[in-house]
């Protein structure tokens, strides 16, 4: 062999010693959820909120309420709920085909989440009304609706308890927030 062909023998070594390095690295790398660090109930809280947000949007929507269902949708999917993160999160404390069930229940909820804000699912141009705005209503209430249910489902896989606690600190931060509403009102009120 001519010093040639072993330098490119000993090159091609190199190379093939580097990437099969590179690989049993890679191979190291776990494509599993990383283990939540907060409790669960930490991350229902949002889920939980968020299903009580959606019941309010198909309200919205039959009611043609197009601003103030664009802004509960924004609450749902961004903060404070992230809902998206929230219930990968969660999903992370089940195991196996429960983990990989709900996995999938939260990509089918993201996908009527798309629909429930019309605008973003069809090519919508300026203001709507008529025939249009009854058809959009039904169809971003249908879509709010099925996102309730897809939530309802994801909620059954998980710890009953954490569930639990999850609703009643939602409802009674709710319950906080309707004794406190009117009073804020009243204060806002001039005085005549």
């Amino acid at each position: 062999m001519t010093e040639e062909e072993e330098k490119t023998v000993r090159r091609r070594a190199i190379v093939g010693a580097a990437l099969t390095a590179a690989f049993v690295g890679l191979s190291q790398i776990s494509i599993e959820s990383p283990e939540p660090v907060k409790p669960l109930f930490f991350y229902l809280v949002p889920v939980v909120r968020s299903r009580e947000l959606l019941r309010r949007a198909a309200t919205l929507a039959e009611d043609g309420a197009w601003d103030e269902l664009n802004s509960t949708v924004s609450r749902v999917v961004g903060p404070p709920n992230n809902v998206k993160d929230n219930l990968f999160k969660a999903a992370a404390y089940l195991s196996g085909s429960k983990e990989q069930k709900a996995r999938e229940i939260a990509f089918d909820f993201l996908e009527y989440m798309e629909k429930v804000n019309y605008s973003k699912y069809f090519e919508n141009m300026g203001a709507v009304g008529g025939g249009k705005a009854a058809e959009y209503a039904k169809f971003s209430s249908k879509a709010s609706k099925s996102a309730i249910g897809k939530l309802d489902e994801f909620l059954a896989l998980m710890d009953r308890e954490a569930v639990q606690a999850a609703e009643s600190q939602v409802m009674a931060f709710e319950a906080e927030f309707t004794k406190s509403a009117p009073e804020t009102q009243d204060a806002e009120e001039p005085a005549m």
